[in-house]
């Protein structure tokens, strides 16, 4: 078994550009959520052909599933993303989604058919509906004597998915035969099904080992536990979870987590392949959560406590412990400039944050990927006395206690 693990980041905001096309060797892929590519698809299209890197659209199909308000602004209007993408599904699909959600019982086999059609076409054509900017952008190419025609590192298709509660959920059995559908339909791609399931599954082997035997059709999936929070979970989840995997890889030679952080990176030493995350948010998704107006506060991962945490807490952290300050290229440059941990975060900024955070994501990876389980339950262990000794829950609300639950787990392999 293969203990490499790729990393892909999701791309939502035109500012992640920059972070994503400097810090090209940081990472494997990209994510992007299928109502940012209908919305913005001209930026979508000119940004992958600069990356060009391996890439999947997330079809977010799960929220048709949902209260209507997960697409709506707080006014209650619904969100100019969420209204293209509905439109670009059409009829019967438009007249009601928005409005009310989508009921699996009613779905005729046409329409099942449709759903997965265009979800597939979305993903297929992303970089071949050009909008009147990204004509303008290949006329250019040619004028200058480029080549536009480019390879399209689109990795693979995913189906139409919806969150489950339980296997015996009516949206499971749906999400399984759409999954079955696109299978038929597109027999030379590789279609990747996403299983969206409450993270209580962990707790019955009897139903993980059945979502596996309705899913061994696939040589590749991807899995999304519901809220699954890797900082958050006691010892007997984190264990449930790294078992999870374990049987998963048995049958899935690819093995990717939607939502995932440090200890998913750790969990490729059971068979995980891959986890997507966003630049130091998102590293974990509750579907049924309505998500509230405003963006994420300035955050800095500090690499000893295996987190990330406001800015304000770091900055009076690295005050008081100015030796502890990362070593990672932007951080090194950012201390030779200015003088003082208080200077150094004055001038640090939401792309040194995030670059940062780039930064020491692949380098943890690669760690990880070179060493046996033993020797990282010794790095976690190392860096739990260091916490312990700085007292950093204490002094500066900095939670470092998961970091002992990891080792715990750990221990159970090593």
């Amino acid at each position: 078994m293969s203990n490499e693990v790729k990393i892909y980041y999701r791309f939502n905001t035109g500012e992640e550009k920059k972070y994503l096309l400097d810090n090209k060797n940081e990472y494997h892929g990209i994510v992007i959520s299928a109502h940012i590519c209908t919305f913005y698809s001209d930026m979508i299209m000119s940004f992958l052909k600069k990356v060009k890197k391996p890439y999947f659209v997330d079809p977010i199909t799960y929220i048709f599933g949902l209260s209507p308000d997960a697409m709506k602004k707080d006014g209650g209007d619904l969100k100019k993303s969420y209204e293209q993408l509905i439109n670009y599904y059409g009829e019967p699909f438009s007249d009601f989604l928005g409005r009310d959600k989508l009921d699996p019982s009613i779905l005729s086999s046409s329409e099942k058919e449709k759903l997965v059609k265009k979800t597939l076409e979305l993903q297929k054509n992303l970089l071949s509906e050009t909008g009147p900017s990204q004509r303008s952008l290949n006329e250019y190419i040619h004028i200058m004597g480029g080549n536009d025609d480019e390879e399209d590192h689109l990795e693979f298709l995913i189906p139409p998915y919806f969150y489950s509660k339980n296997i015996d959920d009516e949206f499971y059995k749906l999400s399984l035969e759409l999954s079955l559908i696109a299978r038929d339909l597109e027999e030379d791609a590789r279609i990747t099904p996403v299983i969206c399931i409450s993270k209580e599954l962990l707790e019955d082997e009897n139903h993980i080992s059945q979502v596996i035997q309705d899913y061994s059709t696939f040589d590749s999936c991807i899995i999304w536990l519901a809220n699954f929070k890797e900082k958050r979970e006691d010892v007997v989840s984190l264990t449930r979870y790294t078992n999870f995997i374990d049987m998963f890889s048995e049958q899935f030679e690819t093995l990717i987590t939607l939502y995932g952080g440090e200890f998913s990176l750790i969990s490729s030493k059971f068979g995980l392949t891959g986890m997507a995350s966003g630049i130091c948010y998102s590293s974990y998704k509750d579907p049924e959560k309505i998500a509230s107006g405003g963006g994420f506060p300035l955050r800095y991962f500090i690499p000893e406590a295996h987190t990330k945490t406001v800015e304000a807490n770091a900055r009076t952290y690295y005050t008081k412990h100015k030796e502890m300050l990362c070593e990672c290229s932007v951080c090194s440059g950012l201390k030779n400039d200015y003088g003082s941990a208080e200077e150094f975060f004055k001038n640090l900024g939401r792309e040194n944050a995030k670059t940062h955070f780039i930064h020491k994501l692949h380098e943890i990876k690669k760690e990880i990927e070179q060493t046996d389980i033993s020797d990282i339950r010794n790095t976690l262990y190392h860096d739990l006395k260091v916490c312990k000794n700085n007292k950093l829950m204490e002094n500066f609300e900095i939670d470092y206690s998961h970091i002992a639950r990891w080792i715990k787990v750990l221990g159970r392999y090593d």
